[in-house]
């Protein structure tokens, strides 16, 4: 759910000799704003959260509770079973889960509000076109992909797509598509 780097802040947060019980409300308050903020799209800073501190640790915690929350509203993951995973006290975790609570439905359009604007490939179609010569130049025997796409925008219009390439230019994209899947398949595992 979250990576070691926010685990360690979030290990931070829930010791109260790290940081004060006064102080992880001030860090609730602080992302509680910041949530509901960026829902309703206004610019806010940290510091123009209510915080007269500048402690890295309040900022650090901030950002792990954010972290926490985006994942768990992202992935639909149970907050309290995670928190009780990784030793989080019960008295903040209560805290905690009053926090996402108020503000779900704020993180949610939060979410909304960066996913990705690229159009959704729906269908994608292909042929392979040999030119035996061609007249203006001295190329002989080229094998040339014709590719079709159809997306769909963000509002749902269909766009289609269409782009020529050699082999070596089809192979190098194949390549750069099966990367990607597999980071993404790297990114889901951990």
């Amino acid at each position: 759910m979250l990576n070691e780097v926010l685990l360690e802040k979030l290990k931070i947060l829930g010791d109260s000799s790290a940081i004060s019980d006064d102080d992880f409300v001030l860090v609730l308050s602080i992302a509680k704003i910041l949530v509901v903020s960026n829902a309703s799209n206004t610019s806010l800073k940290v510091g123009d959260a209510g915080s007269s501190s500048t402690r890295p640790e309040i900022n650090a915690g901030v950002a792990a509770v954010l972290a926490l929350l985006n994942e768990a509203s992202r992935q639909n993951e149970v907050l309290r079973s995670f928190l009780e995973q990784h030793e989080f006290p019960s008295s903040r975790t209560d805290l905690l889960l009053k926090l996402q609570e108020n503000v779900k439905s704020a993180t949610i359009v939060g979410l909304k509000s960066v996913q990705n604007q690229l159009p959704k490939v729906v269908d994608a179609n292909w042929s392979l076109q040999y030119t035996d010569k061609e007249s203006s130049s001295e190329r002989v025997g080229a094998l040339e992909f014709q590719v079709d796409l159809q997306t769909l925008d963000t509002e749902g219009k269909e766009k289609p797509i269409h782009f020529a390439c050699d082999i070596n230019d089809m192979q190098d994209l194949v390549g750069q598509l099966r990367e990607a899947c597999k980071h993404v398949e790297r990114v889901a595992a951990q």
